[in-house]
């Protein structure tokens, strides 16, 4: 069985890689901090921050379905922005 990428999504991945470093983070200081600590303050209100989390490590502990509908939503708009709601890795759980 190969686990590896194929030839045409490791070109995606490299094209989207240099997109991103060269057109996206040199505009993500351009953000004001105050900003993005309005909007996790705001998704910790709402009980969305970390919400692929447990709740046992301070996160919303929804379901990977329940994870899902929150992603197509914030997807609607900037990932600039949607970076504020929390999304740690569930690798930290490990």
């Amino acid at each position: 069985m190969h686990f590896g990428l194929s030839e045409e999504q490791e070109i995606i991945v490299l094209t989207v890689r240099s997109f991103v470093e060269s057109e996206i983070y040199p505009h993500e200081a351009e953000v004001p901090q105050a900003l993005g600590e309005a909007i996790k303050q705001t998704c910790l209100g709402l009980g969305f921050y970390a919400c692929n989390s447990p709740e046992s490590a301070r996160g919303a502990g929804l379901t990977r379905l329940d994870f899902t509908l929150v992603e197509r939503e914030l997807g609607r708009s900037s990932m600039v922005l949607t970076h504020f709601f929390g999304r740690p890795q569930n690798i930290l759980m490990a």
